[in-house]
């Protein structure tokens, strides 16, 4: 099960969550808004768009708080794909660098369960290929016919 998922995010308001628990993260792209573009204003003049650079804030494997940068939009680039995944069990924070353009901008991407979670489904489910089964029996049977010719040549040669 996947679920498409949205936010934006501003100078003013930094977007901080967690995904919910046994769900993965799936940021897939970063874009400026149309305001941010100047796009839908009243203004004839085109807007001057200035650096602005994404940046998230989370824990890494030995607990330690991270700050990395996602990207960096501007005139020549107004949207960036990325592929980061961020799990259940983590708080994450996207905010806009302090001096690195105003923004707005959009982030996208999906929620989708965890792999542990999607192994534990697989594991209920036992997944099997079209005929497996019916392979599992017919080998069974080939097993018991051997067997049995065995027992035959053997009753023949004594």
């Amino acid at each position: 099960m996947l679920a498409f998922w949205s936010h934006e995010v501003s100078h003013d308001a930094p977007l901080v969550l967690q995904p919910p628990e046994e769900f993965v993260l799936n940021l897939s792209m970063i874009a400026l808004t149309p305001a941010a573009m100047g796009i839908g204003t009243k203004s004839k003049k085109p807007k001057a768009i200035e650096p602005t650079v994404v940046q998230v804030k989370t824990i890494d494997l030995m607990g330690d708080e991270v700050t990395a940068t996602l990207c960096t939009l501007d005139q020549q680039c107004k949207q960036a794909a990325v592929s980061v995944t961020f799990g259940w069990d983590e708080k994450i924070e996207f905010s806009l660098m302090a001096g690195g353009g105003a923004g707005p901008v959009s982030l996208t991407g999906y929620l989708q369960p965890s792999p542990e979670e999607m192994d534990a489904q697989e594991d209920d489910e036992g997944f099997m290929m079209d005929g497996d089964e019916e392979e599992e029996e017919s080998d069974e049977d080939e097993d018991e016919e051997d067997e049995e010719e065995d027992e035959e040549e053997d009753e023949e040669e004594d």
